[in-house]
């Protein structure tokens, strides 16, 4: 799945999917898949030389997860930073940034 597929999705799917990521985070019980990545490497721009060969040292390590756990950890870690704001940024000063920056 692309981010581009998954906007086109019924919004039904996500309301189930944040079920399913409730009982994930009350059982301690997150699917496998989720923790599967894909490694790829990147040539450096003009590291390339004329036998179409590369160095390791010239490579860069680009790391591709799941759309579905990057959805996940993403709302996951933004009740994470609400409930700090919560306990530790004073509400006046959380209102004051609310209000300028429509959140």
């Amino acid at each position: 799945w692309v981010s581009r597929e998954v906007a086109l999705l019924p919004f039904e799917i996500f309301k189930v999917f944040a079920v399913l990521g409730k009982r994930w985070m009350l059982s301690g019980n997150v699917p496998a898949q989720f923790f599967e990545s894909r490694m790829i490497s990147l040539a450096k721009p003009g590291k390339v030389n004329a036998l179409n060969q590369i160095s390791v040292k010239h490579l860069r390590p680009i790391t591709v997860m799941s759309v579905w756990w990057r959805i996940w950890a993403s709302a996951w870690a933004k009740g994470c930073l609400r409930e700090w704001m919560r306990q530790h940024v004073p509400r006046h000063f959380a209102v004051a940034h609310a209000v300028s920056t429509g959140e």
